[in-house]
């Protein structure tokens, strides 16, 4: 295989994994918005939790950082026939107060670095390695500056907090891409537990 060939063969490998971090940043920035229907829908059919397993995939056995708090929103969807979307919408709204309302900031940051992945999975397709090299760094330097300072305090703060077992196990969620995005182990640094499940396993 000639080098060229080789080189292409590199941009799109590496353009299906930008895709795939834009779409696991997007889905963060929805599921974290004031609960609103559409989110609860894909929760309780567990779309939300497929999608965002495949958009982790391409990490191979590192996945396994993510399961734990994706096996809790499982169970949301598997016990979902017990209760209506409407209920559920209620349930969770109460949840959404200081500390879960408090990243409601930093959400157009993730719905940007989304943006930034896919233009950067653009690039590396389209051959431009310079611009989607360009943009990885960019995207680098936005989670250094703009995520790392603050969000692992937020995730905390989530995780101890009354809020819904939903909005404990999204945070955790957090934690885990940002520690894949970041290249640090935020998981084992900020939950050397497991999420405490408090009111009974039909909490959500």
């Amino acid at each position: 295989m000639d080098e060229s060939a080789t080189l292409a063969g590199l941009g799109r490998d590496l353009a299906a994994i930008a895709a795939h971090r834009a779409t696991g940043w997007r889905l963060l920035a929805d599921a974290l918005k004031p609960p609103h229907a559409s989110m609860i829908d894909a929760l309780r059919e567990g779309t939300w939790q497929r999608e965002f397993r495949d958009a982790v995939a391409w990490l191979g056995d590192s996945t396994g950082a993510f399961e734990p708090s994706l096996m809790i929103l499982d169970t949301f969807a598997r016990r979902a026939s017990r209760r209506s979307a409407a209920a559920d919408l209620e349930a969770l709204t109460p949840s959404w107060v200081p500390p879960v309302s408090d990243i409601e900031f930093l959400l157009p940051c993730l719905e940007t670095l989304a943006s930034d992945c896919e233009a950067e999975a653009s690039a590396w397709a389209g051959g431009d390695h310079a611009e989607a090299k360009r943009l990885r760094v960019a995207e680098s330097d936005r989670i250094e500056r703009d995520l790392v300072p603050v969000v692992p305090e937020w995730c905390v703060a989530v995780d101890a907090s009354p809020a819904s077992l939903t909005h404990r196990a999204l945070a955790r969620l957090l934690a885990s891409y940002l520690s894949v995005e970041s290249g640090r182990d935020f998981d084992s640094a900020l939950f050397p537990h497991a999420v405490l499940v408090e009111g009974g396993p039909d909490e959500s």
